[in-house]
């Protein structure tokens, strides 16, 4: 089975990171002082929130969760000169279990990996986290998106 289905990694293109951040600027660029990048592939949107930091000359704090090692390996080589840029090699699930910082923006493309892919360990995770939540069901647990946006966005 192909690496790309069993992790949900489907990278968001620069052009829509660009967009999305751009539009986030728009709407307030403090909101960017203290960002949680829970899945965060190659960086594209750390990428994009720098560019419009450097550009404004803002101060922020990116903390960027990456499942794979080889790439968290990079991304840290990519940003070993910034120190406002931490890197966490982890399954987000686990690291949202033990990081009690609050955030101004969170922002990423959250994977979606079908429960039959999921560890037995993530699993258990998405279950607690839906049994926190009222509206959550086990219908929900089909993909591991529904538990990731949930933690993310504290409903």
């Amino acid at each position: 089975m192909n690496s790309q289905r069993q992790t949900g990694s489907y990278y968001t293109p620069k052009f829509i990171a660009n967009f999305i951040v751009e539009w986030i600027a728009k709407q307030s660029i403090t909101s960017f002082s203290k960002v949680l990048e829970p899945s965060c592939g190659d960086g594209v949107f750390i990428d994009s929130i720098l560019d419009i930091c450097n550009e404004r000359e803002v101060q922020y704090l990116i903390d960027s969760v990456e499942i794979n090692s080889d790439v968290a390996d990079y991304l840290k080589n990519k940003y070993v000169l910034n120190d406002c840029v931490q890197i966490y090699n982890n399954d987000f699930m686990d690291f949202q279990c033990f990081n009690y910082n609050r955030y101004s923006l969170v922002i990423g493309n959250p994977p979606y990996i079908k429960r039959s892919l999921l560890s037995d360990k993530q699993v258990l995770l998405s279950k607690k986290i839906f049994e926190s939540y009222q509206d959550l069901t086990n219908s929900n647990l089909k993909i591991s998106g529904v538990a990731f946006l949930y933690v993310q966005l504290g409903f």
